[in-house]
């Protein structure tokens, strides 16, 4: 939900807003300095982060790719666009952006954002826009009503969706060895 407010939310605005504030449990990020506050993720949402976190890190692990975070976590894009991704990767030659301890300073290499119905046309069409014009290499999509995963990769500006091998799986072009079987990751999942 957007919080209407006058002036352009800044990064520093958003940190002396949630000082003064009390911990509420919601999500603030802001996009083009609109304030959105966003409820408590349900567990439904947490089991598919947590699938996803898992195949990841073991791709980056195993390839000493880089790193892999987990929301809540800031993400400063510029000082008016502050989201926080579900999940994040950021490339081993990339990780001076994560050199302040308390926010990443720029785009991941890697963002997954799981939508839920009170986020779904922030995070598929403002998120979606905000991230390719601040050059996030691969924007994966999660819906999990529709129990559906999207790879896009960033062509030219613009997002175009990875196509899916002859198994069905979906490959990153970011993190080789990040390969996702939607099946597999929707199995025992709730609708």
């Amino acid at each position: 939900m957007a919080i209407p407010n006058l002036a352009p939310m800044t990064a520093d605005n958003l940190v002396a807003y949630l000082a003064d504030a009390p911990d509420d449990g919601l999500r603030h990020e802001i996009i083009n300095g609109e304030l959105y506050v966003a409820p408590a993720p349900l567990i439904s949402h947490q089991r598919l982060v947590a699938r996803i976190f898992r195949l990841l890190d073991e791709a980056a692990t195993e390839a000493n790719a880089g790193e892999v975070f987990l929301a809540p976590l800031d993400v400063r894009l510029s000082d008016y666009d502050v989201v926080q991704p579900d999940l994040l990767f950021v490339a081993t030659d990339r990780l001076t952006i994560c050199d302040d301890d308390r926010f990443v300073a720029g785009p991941p290499d890697i963002v997954v954002e799981i939508a839920s119905p009170s986020t779904r046309v922030i995070d598929l069409v403002r998120k979606a826009a905000l991230y390719a014009r601040s050059g996030v290499a691969e924007y994966w999509t999660v819906d999990r009503a529709a129990g559906s995963l999207a790879i896009n990769i960033l062509r030219n500006g613009r997002y175009e969706p990875a196509a899916p091998d002859a198994e069905g799986r979906l490959h990153s072009a970011i993190l080789l060895g990040a390969v996702v079987d939607p099946e597999a990751l929707f199995a025992g999942m709730p609708n």
